[in-house]
């Protein structure tokens, strides 16, 4: 975001966060110390009642466009969960069509009717690297590697060991590209996967009880929680994974299952690890 606001002049674009968590307020001061300056407009929702009543989700399900006018360009651009960087790219596109037609409108307007080439401002739009979420990129489509990659380290000892043993199975499904290590790697994850939501969710209620929310009071609504993202790419891991085993037409535990199926799972970890597992280091009570 802060990228993006770099790449427009403020009378072309403006970009909000707007923080949504728990501890909102906590949250969106953490963000602007890391990651903003004092010219990104850094906001957050403390009330439930104030959330927006139109289709949205967090910045990770789909962001929201809206031109000069005050009309909606998109309610919800493409889900990074399900498009990776093609989302960010849409959102540049979007953004960027929609600065150059009101410089071209500014223009014909100073112009009296005309306007041309020359008068219509360039837009230097915001670049990422293909792996946008990771601080240090990694070439997932080199498969040696992907079969070295060590997953992040989380600071819980069950979900550290966790990430130790899908590593190793991850290695040996690589290595031998079998059915029987394919399933055993799914259901490693799967199982990882259910442990890691509810302690996931554990946390969110603890940062509500910490904040004041009481059992009666209407807390933060599930769609806005970052458990409910964090759930909802496990899902997508976990569909990855059954394809690759699915792909084999026999029960055969031997039977050798697609290699560049099974690879694409295998990035689909790794993605889901350095984008959601890294973000929640630390925070989690043993």
């Amino acid at each position: 975001m802060q990228a993006w606001r770099r790449a427009f002049q403020s009378n072309e674009a403006r970009f909000v966060c707007v923080c949504v968590d728990g501890r909102a307020e906590a949250t969106a001061r953490e963000f602007q110390r890391l990651y903003f300056d004092r010219d990104m407009i850094n906001a957050f929702i403390d009330a439930n009642a104030d959330f927006p009543r139109f289709q949205t989700q967090l910045g990770c399900q789909g962001l929201v466009v809206i031109d000069a006018e005050g009309c909606f360009a998109t309610q919800r651009s493409p889900a990074f969960l399900d498009h990776r960087n093609e989302a960010f790219r849409f959102v540049e596109s979007a953004v960027r069509a929609l600065a150059s037609a009101r410089s071209t409108t500014a223009s014909r307007d100073r112009d009296g009717g005309e306007s041309n080439a020359s008068a219509s401002a360039k837009v230097d739009v915001a670049r990422f690297a293909e792996n946008a979420c990771a601080e240090t990129p990694v070439d997932l489509d080199d498969t040696e590697a992907l079969v070295c990659t060590k997953l992040p380290f989380v600071g819980h000892s069950k979900m550290d060991s966790d990430h130790a043993e899908i590593e190793r199975l991850m290695r040996r499904a690589l290595a031998s590209v079998t059915a029987r290590n394919a399933r055993a790697l799914t259901e490693a994850f799967s199982k990882h996967a259910a442990e890691e939501e509810a302690l996931l969710r554990d946390a969110e209620d603890m940062e509500d009880k910490a904040s004041g929310v009481t059992e009666t009071q209407e807390r933060t609504p599930c769609s806005f929680r970052a458990s409910s993202s964090h759930a909802t790419d496990h899902a997508r891991v976990l569909s990855e994974l059954r394809l690759a085993v699915s792909a084999t037409e026999t029960n055969d535990n031997e039977a050798q299952v697609s290699r560049k199926k099974l690879e694409t799972a295998c990035r689909a970890i790794v993605e889901h690890a350095v984008t959601y597992d890294a973000a929640y280091a630390g925070k989690l009570v043993a």
